[in-house]
């Protein structure tokens, strides 16, 4: 009897652990799957091709691929046809910060203070510079660089602008604001002139490091605050292990590409955050 009870314990242990184990699978798969469609969102927008080319590439795909790009493609379509809700619109605000990389503005997004980083890419770059540019928004987007100390991506939106000859330079006028569901690009006739990437970011209320520290952020009457210090550090180098754990490398990082978030807590008071 005192075996059976073992065996069914047991039985019910291993029972959960494959529960649990089965969950986990499920939510990793959607992820790859929707780290997989934004993708090809970035594939769509960075290289337009003729049908013919389409469908002799696809010619040389196995039935499973095709199924994965048609689901895809239906699931895109899907989206694009619905109507988009107020909520989901990008208010954009005051300037924060321009420079090489593009312009930094506060905005609102589904009600929520965020910062608002627009670049403009020309729709003309090479091969070389457009795999660049698209591992950097695959790094920017990708849901695994979710950590506290790095400044969160919650949404992207990719605008083709064409060049119209009558009517210069506008966005696209299709309807939808990311790129179309067709895996060639946007059904629109005009010219690609360049495309406008949107990424909506966490706001943080500090400024950067930079701005703090030639504000004294670390000075008290006593003297340095080396507590806030060891805090700040330890801040930016779990971020940069993070990083580093999914094989990305930030390359750029410095006092302004740190920024801060208030948190209330003890100490320094704010949450030091790689962007």
């Amino acid at each position: 009897l005192l075996l059976l009870l073992l065996s069914a314990k047991r039985a019910s242990v291993l029972l959960q652990e494959q529960l649990v184990t089965n969950r986990l699978l499920q939510e990793e798969k959607v992820s790859r799957e929707a780290l997989l469609g934004r993708q090809f969102d970035l594939i769509a927008c960075f290289e337009q091709t003729t049908k013919r080319s389409r469908n002799l590439s696809k010619s040389k795909l196995s039935d499973g691929q095709l199924n994965t790009l048609d689901r895809i493609a239906t699931a895109r379509a899907a989206i694009s046809d619905m109507t988009p809700r107020k909520d989901e619109d990008i208010s954009v605000q005051e300037l924060l910060a321009e420079g090489s990389f593009g312009k930094v503005y506060r905005g609102k997004w589904r009600g929520t203070d965020v910062a608002v980083k627009i670049i403009m890419l020309p729709g003309n770059m090479s091969g070389r510079e457009k795999r660049e540019k698209m591992v950097v928004w695959e790094a920017a987007i990708s849901s695994s660089l979710i950590h506290p100390n790095v400044c969160q991506t919650y949404h992207y939106r990719i605008k083709p602008v064409k060049e119209s000859a009558k009517q210069g330079l506008e966005t696209d006028k299709c309807g939808s604001a990311m790129v179309s569901s067709d895996l060639g690009g946007s059904s629109c006739t005009d010219e690609v002139h360049s495309y406008e990437v949107q990424l909506v970011l966490e706001y943080c209320d500090r400024s950067s490091l930079r701005d703090a520290l030639d504000a004294g952020l670390f000075l008290t009457p006593d003297g340095v605050n080396y507590a806030a210090q060891l805090e700040c550090a330890m801040d930016v180098a779990k971020a940069m292990l993070h990083l580093h754990c999914n094989n990305v490398l930030h390359l750029d990082l410095k006092t302004r590409n740190i920024l801060l978030a208030s948190s209330g807590a003890e100490g320094k008071g704010v949450t030091c955050k790689v962007s």
